[in-house]
C-alpha cells in the first residue's frame, strides 16, 4: 500500500482496523485509524458514504468526552457533505444536541434536538428514541419538569412497542431522577417499585446494566440507605469491569 497508492483499499484496511479496535474497546487506536482513514479518504475526491467516517469519529469522541472535536465534526459533515440524506442530517443534529447536554449547554442542544426532529422521519422509531431521552434530560436539567415528563410518556409510549427492557428501565431512571429533584419522596418511591420489576429481567450480560445499576445508587442515597448504595455501586463495578467499559468503570 506504500509503494502503490489504492486509495480505495487503504480508507478500507484502515476502517477494518478502526472495527476492530473499536470491539476490542481500545478507543485511542479506533480513533486513530478512523482519522487515517478519513484522512486518505479525501484523495479520493468522489468516494461515497464519507459521513459513515466522519460518524464513527464523533461516537469514539463522545464515547472518550471529547466533545467539543464531536461538535466540530459533525458540524464539518454538515457543512461539506452535500449528498447527506434528510434522516443524516437529523442524526449529526442528534450528535450535536448530545454533545452540548455533556457539555451543560442545555439550550444549545435543545436547539439541535429541534432541527433533529425536523430531519427525522416521526415512524424512525430508533432515531426518536435516542433524540426524546435527550430532550427530557435538557428540559429536566432546565428544571421544566412538566415538559421533562410528558416528554419521557410519549418515549415510553415508543419504547414499550419493541418492550426494550433497557431502554424502558433508563427512561423510568430519568423520571424517578425528577421526582428525587422535587423532592416528591412518595412518587420517587412509586417510580422505584416499577423500576426494580424492569431490571429484574435485564440479562447480566447486558452492557447496559452497570449504567442502570449506577444511576440507581442515587436513588439508595435519596432514601439514605448506604447498604444499598455501596451493595449496588459493587455490582455494578464488577459489571463494567466484566465488560471492558473504561468509561462507566471510573465513573463508578
Amino acid at each position: 500500500l506504500n509503494k502503490w497508492n489504492f486509495v480505495d483499499k487503504k480508507v478500507k484496511i484502515y476502517q477494518l482496523l478502526g472495527e476492530i479496535y473499536y470491539k476490542a474497546k481500545d478507543l485511542n487506536r479506533e480513533y486513530y485509524y478512523y482519522i487515517k482513514a478519513l484522512e486518505i479518504s479525501y484523495e479520493h475526491p468522489n468516494m461515497k458514504d464519507r459521513y459513515k467516517l466522519i460518524l464513527r469519529l464523533v461516537y469514539n469522541c463522545i464515547l472518550t468526552k471529547k466533545y467539543q472535536e464531536a461538535i466540530r465534526l459533525c458540524e464539518f459533515a454538515l457543512s461539506t457533505q452535500e449528498d447527506l440524506t434528510d434522516r443524516q442530517k437529523g442524526i449529526f443534529h442528534y450528535n450535536l444536541a448530545l454533545s452540548y447536554c455533556y457539555l451543560e449547554d442545555y439550550y444549545a442542544a435543545i436547539d439541535h434536538i429541534i432541527f433533529a426532529k425536523y430531519y427525522i422521519p416521526c415512524d424512525s422509531y430508533q432515531d426518536m428514541k435516542k433524540i426524546l431521552l435527550v430532550e427530557g434530560v435538557c428540559n429536566s436539567e432546565i428544571k421544566n419538569y412538566d415538559g421533562a415528563l410528558r416528554i419521557y410518556d410519549k418515549l415510553l409510549k415508543i419504547i414499550e412497542k419493541d418492550n426494550n427492557i433497557e431502554d424502558i428501565c433508563l427512561t423510568y431512571l430519568n423520571i424517578l431522577q425528577i421526582y428525587m429533584d422535587i423532592n416528591n419522596k412518595s412518587k420517587a418511591i412509586e417510580y422505584y417499585n416499577i423500576l426494580s420489576k424492569h431490571i429484574d429481567g435485564i440479562d447480566e450480560n447486558s452492557p447496559s446494566l452497570s449504567k442502570i445499576l449506577y444511576n440507581l445508587s442515587d436513588f439508595y442515597l435519596y432514601i439514605n440507605d448506604k447498604e444499598a448504595v455501596e451493595k449496588t455501586l459493587n455490582n455494578a463495578l464488577f459489571l463494567a469491569n466484566k465488560h471492558k467499559n473504561n468509561v462507566m468503570f471510573t465513573q463508578i
